[in-house]
């Protein structure tokens, strides 16, 4: 079908054989071109992401120790009032029922929303967001 679609232009077999592997290298070409044309738009989002919310980087989780990519998505980690310390979403879920922190032994219950707000402000101070 091939043949039949490149001899209604009217080039000869020669022609159609002589012209094939430019038509390959060209191919090849515009595939390369594509890719950095899209790694380029990978670094400006990348780049965008950084200044919005800083470097990308991972901490262990504190409890099953596997890497949490802070910054990338906060509704992936649970973060402690009490100490300042995060633990993944499938850990959080499995210490769902206890009454103190499994980090620093402090209660959940918060007594008044005035020691909420303190432990709040003490963690901002540290730089626990």
């Amino acid at each position: 079908q091939k043949d039949l679609v490149n001899a209604l232009t009217g080039d000869t077999h020669e022609e159609i054989v002589n012209r094939a592997p430019h038509e390959k290298k060209l191919g090849q070409l515009e595939f390369k071109y594509q890719l950095l044309v899209e790694e380029k738009r990978l670094a400006r989002v990348l780049l965008k992401f950084q200044e919005l919310y800083g470097d990308l980087y991972t901490e262990p989780c504190l409890i099953c120790l596997d890497d949490i990519h802070v910054h990338a998505a906060t509704d992936m980690t649970e973060i402690f009032y009490c100490c300042g310390g995060f633990v993944c979403k499938s850990c959080a879920g499995d210490i769902k029922g206890l009454d103190k922190c499994p980090l620093c032994r402090e209660s959940f219950a918060v007594n008044s929303a005035a020691l909420y707000k303190w432990q709040v402000m003490t963690l901002a101070k540290r730089g626990v967001s």
